[in-house]
């Protein structure tokens, strides 16, 4: 059986929206990543997991492959996979974005934790926590950085940027090296 079910399948009431429901944290997947066992959850929710099931589907148990968090296979709404995951533009996105850095460079946040930056920030908070690949993250807006709850001593810097500055990718989803590529238009995994 295929735990993650699109909203058709589901019986929602519009048959065009195709969106996936991750079975880790029920919410429509993003960038949902397929496992050799054929099941799909979001790429931010199968890394966090896979690290805490000892790389193993929190479905079936089946092992994954070593090299699944750096070549991951994407499913797409038509129904292929490939290695390049589909990035669309979220409603709402607004021209700034939020980034954390990693090593070589700066990531850009998944849509939804960038809506959930956005709003604390708007508000003006000191700090918000996010769950990010199965761990709660603070994210701390007066030193700009964001660290592990469980380890703040692992701190790295965050910025808000323009939508268009160049990154490595979103949400540990790679953008094709050397191209020079934009965060908001990220091609494939590399």
């Amino acid at each position: 059986m295929d735990y993650c079910r699109s909203s058709v399948e589901q019986g929602a009431e519009t048959p065009n929206s195709e969106t996936l429901t991750c079975p880790i944290c029920l919410s429509p997947c993003s960038f949902p990543a397929v496992l050799p066992c054929t099941h799909k959850f979001c790429f931010l929710c199968i890394k966090g997991a896979a690290v805490a099931c000892g790389f193993k589907c929190p479905m079936c148990r089946s092992r994954l492959p070593t090299n699944f968090l750096t070549e991951p296979t994407f499913y797409h709404q038509s129904g292929s996979t490939s290695s390049s995951a589909e990035i669309p533009r979220e409603e709402g996105d607004t021209a700034m974005v939020w980034f954390y850095e990693g090593h070589g460079g700066w990531w850009r946040y998944d849509a939804g934790s960038n809506r959930q930056l956005e709003t604390a920030y708007g508000e003006r908070r000191e700090r918000i926590e996010l769950l990010i690949a199965g761990q709660i993250y603070v994210v701390n807006f007066v030193d700009m950085e964001q660290y592990p709850r469980a380890h703040p001593g692992r701190k790295r810097k965050i910025k808000r940027d323009a939508i268009g500055s160049t990154s490595k990718g979103i949400a540990g989803v790679k953008l094709p090296a050397g191209s020079g590529a934009r965060a908001d238009h990220p091609q494939n995994c590399g």
